[in-house]
């Protein structure tokens, strides 16, 4: 089992970072990037011009939700967004309601990949976890090897395993991979 924490605060020691777990043994701790914690405000102005290139066509928050997550799908490096075709090599998504992913520092970035590197260890993007990469292939390989199968459905909010109305543990189709989004 692999786990990912991921501490999304904007200060202190530990802030921006992710530690990645594999079989009870820390492997690394690594700087990331997390929402920037605002509202992206699309006017009707602006979402005339999106309908014709990329982007959002509606406000929404770009924040980094806390909770506890399992990683429910996973891409290789050529994986595009849906929502506007940005590219997010690598990307393992862990909050399908929101559409967060830790992913791969996208290259298509105003500024380039060099200027999504220089990001890291602030909060810089719509939500997803952004992760130099070499540590994110070396995530992606071990969530991979851990393969998939049924595991634990887990409430997002207290990280307790859910029961059915008969207080039957519930499982779900997943990799065996969690994600733990602090802020602290």
């Amino acid at each position: 089992v692999n786990v990912l924490v991921i501490n999304k605060a904007a200060k202190g020691e530990t802030a921006q970072t992710l530690r990645f777990y594999s079989n009870r043994q820390l492997v690394f701790t690594t700087q990331v990037s997390t929402g920037v914690e605002t509202v992206e405000h699309v006017s009707g102005f602006s979402r005339f011009f999106r309908r014709l290139g990329r982007g959002a066509l509606y406000s929404h928050w770009r924040h980094t939700t806390r909770g506890y997550y399992v990683i429910k799908r996973v891409y290789g490096a050529d994986y595009r967004s849906g929502e506007n075709n940005f590219h997010m090599p690598y990307a393992m998504f862990f909050n399908d309601v929101h559409g967060l992913a830790v992913h791969q520092v996208p290259p298509d970035l105003k500024g380039g990949e060099q200027a999504g590197i220089n990001a890291l260890g602030h909060r810089a993007s719509s939500g997803c976890v952004r992760v130099n990469k070499d540590q994110v292939i070396q995530i992606h390989d071990a969530v991979v090897a851990a393969d998939q199968g049924d595991i634990p459905v887990i409430d997002s909010k207290t990280g307790l395993q859910t029961v059915d109305q008969f207080g039957k543990p519930e499982f779900s189709k997943g990799y065996r991979s969690i994600v733990i989004v602090e802020e602290d």
